[in-house]
């Protein structure tokens, strides 16, 4: 089983799953590109790119066809993976891939993410918290938020917009992002191995 994190998160997120789950399956937890612990490129940091990142892992490990579950990003990321990589997938869960969602105000979303990266990013992660969220769940998603790179944000937001909106986006604002850590070295991401979990 493949989980794949989110926009602005790392595969922390999916912790509690990947224990209740690493005695059924054997289970594959990444950072995609950009985020966590994995290297920070200074272009590329989109969900096609995380798509072939995640191909070249799965290659790799060679765990047969998995169940491929992302959320939010991620979701969309595993839609794709599915569609490039058949051999790869068995089965696919997206939990709210945000597939062209609110599309009239992605323009202003990405300008603020280009002038202000993780900052901009995470109040408007913040308001998607309601009531009912676990204690520290959005203080733990904030936190990995506001620690990621701002040009990751910024790419990886606009890599997952419809067309339509990437051009008004373009037309509108071509900042880049304002005070941006310096990246490390490859691209790719990283898999952490669960207690509990099978070893590659």
């Amino acid at each position: 089983m493949l989980l794949v994190h989110g926009w602005g998160g790392d595969g922390r997120e999916w912790s509690p799953h990947a224990e209740a789950l690493a005695g059924h399956a054997r289970v594959i937890v990444p950072d995609l590109r950009g985020h966590g612990r994995s290297e920070v490129p200074e272009e590329g940091n989109t969900p096609a790119e995380t798509v072939d990142d995640l191909s070249a892992l799965l290659d790799t490990l060679d765990p047969g066809p998995v169940t491929a579950v992302g959320h939010s990003m991620g979701g969309q990321v595993v839609n794709l993976l599915a569609v490039r990589h058949p051999h790869l997938v068995r089965s696919v869960v997206a939990l709210d891939p945000a597939h062209g969602t609110e599309v009239e105000a992605i323009p202003a979303r990405l300008a603020d993410y280009r002038a202000t990266g993780a900052r901009a990013a995470a109040a408007f992660v913040a308001a998607a918290f309601g009531h009912t969220a676990p204690p520290g769940l959005r203080t733990a998603h904030l936190r990995t938020m506001l620690g990621t790179p701002g040009h990751v944000i910024a790419q990886s937001c606009a890599g997952s917009t419809p067309t339509r909106a990437r051009s008004a986006s373009a037309r509108s604002a071509r900042r880049t992002c304002a005070a941006a850590p310096r990246p490390r070295s490859r691209s790719g991401p990283r898999r952490r191995r669960q207690p509990g979990s099978a070893a590659p």
